[in-house]
């Protein structure tokens, strides 16, 4: 399945340098996982050459001006997620689960 194959390429932004716990970051959770899940929108259609409409984010930094996060602010919680693996698992679940519901609601229409 694609989605498997695309996830690590997520989640080798989760790799940088900082401290440990979900209290520690800079954003809180839900946003976090919100943006890695547009981050892996923004791959799939990037592998996938599709042009970019008003559904789409055209890049990296666009996607991290809609969610309000700076880029040190995701630098800092894959810092921190590296550091803590039972963080970095919770958040890759919650991501992984976010990309499922999506496929369903792609599939049901």
């Amino acid at each position: 399945m694609k989605i498997f194959l695309l996830l690590p390429l997520f989640f080798i932004l989760l790799f940088s340098c900082g401290k440990s716990g979900a209290d520690l970051l800079p954003v809180k959770q839900e946003k976090l996982v919100d943006v890695l899940f547009d981050f892996y929108l923004l791959q799939a259609r990037i592998q996938n050459n599709i042009k970019v409409d008003s559904t789409l984010f055209s890049d990296k930094k666009t996607l991290l001006a809609y969610h309000q996060v700076t880029e040190k602010q995701l630098d800092s919680c894959t810092t921190l997620m590296k550091k803590d693996p039972e963080l970095f698992s919770d958040v890759q679940k919650q991501v992984e689960d976010k990309i499922s519901r999506f496929e369903k609601s792609l599939s049901t229409k």
